[in-house]
């Protein structure tokens, strides 16, 4: 992984910091950890200048993905015990000390004086512990805010006294106060106060913190429902029928194939045992589904020349629903999408169902098998909006302080593109605008923006012109056209775009300065100066910076 920045004023992140973090998410959405199971570790002073690593011996070897640490008398038995905070699970996990020693220890609370520039909780206090018999010996501890990453410990100062007495206690306060204590004893918590002679003895509430014995971790699995809190519209997906001819389902556009009721979309596998069970708890429940107003779809994921055990498998069960085949790019599509809600980059299971409203849009997404009372349950919530969706789509309640979650269309946009789907990504593109009051100029014109992004520029030229020709005065088409021209190298064909475009608004200096640089491609240097004083008319500033760039060229 690439080191961070050292500069964090730069304006710009550095190409390997960003390629670091790009293959970090790749490697979690395909399952992986970053951490490499890297153990937690141990040391132990052994008092000669030296450590000993004591990890398995402690018991802190686990190989979680440690983040921070905090210290704390849990239990108030005068040992110490640990706090960790994992980024993997389990998500915290507690470390009770357990260890019998008659060692002894020191517990003290400070708390400061605010009247001389203090702090009440006395951060930044300092405090030394002679011990009896050995003055050379001084034990010091700190009081701090924080304690290592994201990480607090225990406001009490934990002192182990090695079987010692203890012969005085000095304390510097965060103002520059010195005070004495004495008298303390071995295995005493006491309070400290800035300004007090004496120190408070405390005592230890009689309750202990109930605490289960051990932690069961739950088998790992990747069946789960998800509600999503926020709707997503489905793209085109190929099927075949079962008397093989090609059917479209669902699309973002005016042409979209929407059922009108509630779909479950059902992938399944003839050589899938799990997928079996589920197919028949459907089919012998059909008079409830029916009744509920569910249609449901079961697609076979099989490949052409396996498809015989899909249709055997429908027929034992007896299926009283629709059903179809998914063909290799309905399952790529389906595979991308749930990726892009769960973000992730695993191929999706069977069987896998997905519960899509009256308007094409995914709902619920069920991993693995899903039982049938969940389903009809989950039909309410295809009415439900906004909060109460949101409220249904976490795992327990809580007090928000964002508004629900809303669709980001250009993330699926984005994520297609990247994975080969530059049609599906076409339409994800479109359906950022309202289609509905989008005219065919700007439709011809959203349809180039997006062959942009997937790099087919020769297909985003045929676009833009077709906008241009449909609307001769759509500036933003124009432009375009000139920008896209002039990057596949056809000079002469983008000195025409540009002009056309400069035409409807010719106070566009950036259009202006990259018109010189195309005529200067075009080896007419002559027209590429007149642009220089083109902008100095305008005066605009980017006149030095062309008329620089033209002498550097000669």
């Amino acid at each position: 992984m690439s080191q961070s920045p050292d500069d964090a004023d730069a304006d710009t992140v550095p190409e390997s910091y960003a390629a670091g973090w790009a293959a970090v998410s790749k490697l979690i959405r395909r399952g992986f950890s970053w951490s490499g199971h890297e153990l937690n570790c141990a040391f132990l002073n052994t008092g000669d200048g030296t450590f000993a690593d004591v990890s398995a011996a402690a018991g802190f070897a686990f190989g979680d993905d440690g983040r921070a640490a905090c210290v704390l008398d849990w239990d108030l038995d005068g040992d110490l015990d640990l706090i960790v905070a994992n980024r993997t699970g389990p998500r915290v996990r507690f470390l009770r000390n357990d260890s019998r020693t008659s060692h002894g220890f020191l517990a003290l609370s400070l708390v400061g004086s605010v009247e001389n520039g203090g702090n009440r909780d006395a951060i930044g206090a300092r405090v030394e512990v002679e011990l009896a018999g050995d003055p050379a010996r001084t034990l010091i501890a700190t009081r701090r805010a924080g304690s290592g990453y994201l990480a607090q410990s225990s406001a009490w100062l934990h002192f182990g006294l090695a079987g010692r007495g203890i012969a005085r206690v000095s304390v510097r306060w965060p103002d520059g106060a010195e005070q004495t204590y004495t008298g303390l004893t071995p295995g005493g918590r006491y309070v400290l106060r800035e300004g007090r002679e004496d120190a408070e003895a405390w005592s230890a509430p009689a309750s202990e913190p109930a605490l289960a014995a051990e932690q069961v971790a739950p088998a790992s699995t990747r069946k789960a429902r998800v509600v999503l809190p926020a709707f997503v519209p489905l793209p085109r997906l190929g099927v075949e029928t079962p008397s093989g001819e090609r059917a479209v389902l669902f699309g973002l556009g005016p042409d979209a194939k929407r059922t009108g009721r509630p779909l479950l979309l059902n992938l399944f596998a003839g050589w899938c045992a799990p997928c079996a069970t589920e197919l028949a708890g459907f089919a012998a429940r059909v008079d409830e589904v029916q009744a509920a107003g569910l249609d449901i779809l079961a697609l076979s994921v099989d490949a052409p020349e396996e498809r015989d055990a899909a249709r055997a498998l429908l027929e034992r069960v007896a299926w009283p629903y629709s059903r179809g085949f998914a063909s290799t790019e309905c399952v790529g599509i389906l595979d991308v999408l749930q990726g892009i809600v769960l973000d992730n980059e695993l191929r999706i299971p069977v069987p896998t169902s997905l519960l899509i409203d009256r308007e094409g849009r995914l709902a619920v997404l069920y991993l693995g098998p899903v039982e049938v009372a969940t389903v009809l349950a989950d039909l309410a919530l295809l009415e439900a909006e906004g909060s109460e969706l949101r409220d249904a789509a976490v795992p327990f309640p809580g007090t928000w302080l964002s508004p629900p979650a809303t669709i980001d269309l250009a993330v699926f946009e984005r994520r297609f593109t990247a994975r080969g789907f530059p049609e599906i990504a076409q339409e994800f593109h479109i359906a950022q605008f309202e289609i509905n009051t989008l005219s065919e100029a700007e439709f011809q014109f959203q349809i180039g923006v997006a062959r942009v992004r997937q790099g087919r520029l020769g297909e985003a030229v045929e676009r833009f012109q077709n906008a241009v020709a449909i609307d001769p005065d759509a500036f933003d088409a124009h432009r375009e056209l000139a920008r896209t021209l002039h990057e596949l190298e056809r000079f002469e064909d983008a000195i025409q775009a540009y002009e056309r475009a400069l035409q409807l608004k010719p106070e566009a200096d950036d259009l202006i300065g990259s018109l010189g640089v195309a005529y200067f491609a075009a080896d007419d240097l002559e027209a590429a100066e007149r642009q220089v004083q083109r902008l100095r008319e305008l005066g605009s500033p980017l006149a030095d910076p062309l008329e620089l760039w033209l002498g550097a060229q000669r």
